[in-house]
């Protein structure tokens, strides 16, 4: 019993780092859109926008960033758990963007980068559905 507390724990320490680490990705990719998109844009080699909806963007990454970041501090699984489930989704929608031409190919750095920070929370604290089980528990 003891033994799979400590187990736990280690889980949960991992995924709060994961968690961590996203939130604070999201809060910088998400000022550099706020204050700097077009450099961002000339990186990835998208041509430069006056468009706000950039800008919009870069503020709803901040706010993300920060619920990860508060998510984290909580120690919340849920919240943990729920994440991986959206971000996963999340990867679904900018493939299928790519895919369908509405983006250009390398938005699908988004997807891969997400998808792989995804990945390491959902090992990092262990969850069922990666290690065979199907069930969708989120208590």
């Amino acid at each position: 019993m003891a033994e799979s507390i400590v187990i736990c724990c280690l889980r949960m320490q991992k995924g709060r780092l994961s968690l961590l680490v996203w939130g604070a990705y999201l809060i910088a990719l998400g000022t550099a859109l706020l204050l700097v998109p077009n450099l961002l844009l000339r990186v990835l080699g998208l041509p430069d926008t006056d468009e706000v909806w950039i800008r919009i963007v870069g503020g709803v990454s901040v706010v993300v960033g920060y619920y990860c970041v508060e998510g984290a501090r909580a120690n919340s699984s849920w919240f943990m758990r729920a994440s991986v489930v959206a971000r996963a989704g999340f990867v679904v929608v900018v493939i299928a963007l790519v895919l369908f031409r509405a983006a250009p190919p390398v938005v699908a750095l988004f997807g891969i980068v997400e998808l792989a920070a995804a990945t390491w929370t959902a090992y990092a604290i262990g969850w069922p559905p990666l290690r065979g089980q199907t069930r969708l528990d989120l208590d």
